[in-house]
């Protein structure tokens, strides 16, 4: 009788060992779920470039205010007879005058910062393009106490081309690494930013206001580091962006890049 008790005993504390034991086995751990980053998918449409280019009529020029002699021809700002208020714009090669018309409002040129630095307004920027066998030429204005304009034209043997023409502040930086800078621009306030893309012939443009929902959109480019930063009312936080092929990614949310 004592035995049979003892062996019950026996058999119920390893019963309980062998339980307790099981119950201290390490779990496998499982990873938390992750979310991928947000991506934003592009919404690029064409641009309709309103540059008209045309031979420049005899007696048209009233006034010469500045020119530029570049190695492909000669820049000449001036006012018509008839328009006071507003730059024109020629281009003389070595047997044609063009008429690239209007580039600034006369009120807000200086002509003294002209021929300074490629970035200032009103300057003429000049940069060969290879791959679309000419010379393109930058002239920069400006309209308003605070409403820049760009316009592009490429040169090809001596003759101009409408190119693109854009309004803000720009920032002219190969996004994609595809070899063709992207043009960025920032207008307006609460600023509003417009990427203008170059895409088999055409230029593209996307609202990155309209694709991010974003009340105001700043351009940030620190060299390696650039990216899109989107505000929103009522949000004390901005969100960054950054670019990608498939469109603009979330990498920041927050006051992280200052």
């Amino acid at each position: 009788m004592k035995k049979r008790w003892l062996t019950n005993i026996t058999a119920s504390a390893v019963l309980f060992l062998t339980l307790a034991g099981c119950s201290k086995i390490p779990q496998k751990n499982t990873p938390p779920e992750t979310t991928a980053p947000e991506v934003i998918s592009w919404q690029y449409k064409p641009v309709n470039n309103e540059q008209q280019i045309r031979k420049l009529e005899e007696g048209l020029i009233g006034e010469v205010i500045k020119e530029k002699q570049l190695e492909i021809g000669k820049i000449i700002l001036y006012l018509t007879r008839s328009d006071k208020e507003y730059l024109h714009a020629a281009f003389l090669s070595d047997t044609e005058a063009y008429d690239l018309g209007v580039v600034s409002e006369v009120k807000n040129f200086n002509p003294a910062i002209f021929n300074r630095k490629e970035d200032d307004l009103n300057a003429v920027v000049t940069k060969p393009l290879e791959r679309l066998g000419g010379t393109l030429i930058r002239l920069d204005g400006i309209y308003g106490a605070n409403a820049p304009q760009s316009n592009y034209y490429l040169v090809v043997e001596g003759i101009p081309k409408p190119f693109l023409r854009v309004d803000g502040h720009i920032t002219e930086v190969d996004l994609d690494l595809d070899g063709w800078e992207e043009i960025i621009a920032s207008s307006g306030t609460p600023p509003q930013t417009t990427i203008y893309k170059w895409d088999n012939g055409v230029f593209l443009s996307a609202d990155v206001n309209k694709m991010l929902g974003a009340d105001a959109v700043l351009f940030v480019n620190r060299g390696r580091l650039v990216f899109f930063a989107a505000y929103y009312k009522g949000q004390p936080d901005r969100r960054n962006y950054r670019y990608t092929a498939e469109g603009l990614q979330l990498v920041v949310t927050g006051h992280f890049i200052d």
